[in-house]
């Protein structure tokens, strides 16, 4: 018996898959393949920007006309992702979904005037992204803008340090827990991945702003000295 098949029978026991092991009819796709499928997919993906662009110009400067396309987009990204795998397909994907989620993002921050409500708001939103579109990648950019967003909102709300400590504290929970959901444990790992991008990012962006702001202050101490 083969290594496949002992793994297959230990997954079957453990109530993770159901019936006889697939056939594995897949034929691999040259990474050069890959690459230019790739290419095809954003270059597809970016004429249709200019497309919507130059069509809905004017339409795009109200929110909520940015919204709703926004949306649809997202949609549509989301449909081409129930395709079964294809490089060209993904990519393209990818793009609209991305060009979308900023529209949002955009409509969001032009139809509200609090900067708290503004971040809260993209935060929320980055996490529903991260928890249903399924595909990796925009599991982890989704959860890195998300916990980024959130830090962000609760600087205006005058609370940093709290929003690192939930962040680190999310993230430890999902790595700690990563085998006791074996069904999701890529969506577990992308999110752990894209959280500890914001954990890296918000400490280093806070030891920079820290550094200059104490360079700010020696400045205007000798300023002030002279």
């Amino acid at each position: 018996m083969s290594i496949k098949k002992n793994l297959w029978g230990i997954l079957k026991q453990a109530g993770i898959v159901q019936g006889e092991q697939p056939k594995s009819d897949t034929i691999e796709t040259f990474w050069h393949t890959k690459i230019l499928l790739a290419i095809s997919g954003w270059l597809a993906a970016l004429f249709l920007f200019l497309f919507l662009g130059l069509q809905f110009y004017n339409a795009l400067e109200n929110p909520s006309v940015s919204l709703v396309l926004g949306g649809m987009m997202i949609a549509g990204g989301f449909a081409l992702l129930q395709i079964p795998k294809n490089d060209f397909y993904e990519n393209l994907a990818l793009a609209i979904s991305f060009a979308g989620q900023a529209l949002i993002v955009w409509g969001i921050f032009e139809s509200t005037t609090s900067d708290k409500v503004q971040w809260l708001l993209t935060s929320l939103f980055f996490a529903m992204i991260a928890l249903f579109v399924p595909n990796y990648i925009h599991r982890i950019v989704g959860s890195f803008l998300a916990a980024s967003s959130f830090s962000i909102a609760l600087f205006f709300f005058g609370m940093p340090s709290i929003a690192t400590a939930i962040i680190v504290f999310v993230t430890a929970f999902l790595w700690l827990h990563e085998f006791n959901y074996p069904r999701y444990m890529s969506e577990q790992r992308a999110i752990g991945y894209g959280l500890i991008f914001a954990i890296v990012y918000m400490n280093t962006s806070q030891s920079i702003f820290f550094s200059y702001r104490e360079i700010a202050e020696n400045l205007t101490y000798f300023d002030n000295i002279q």
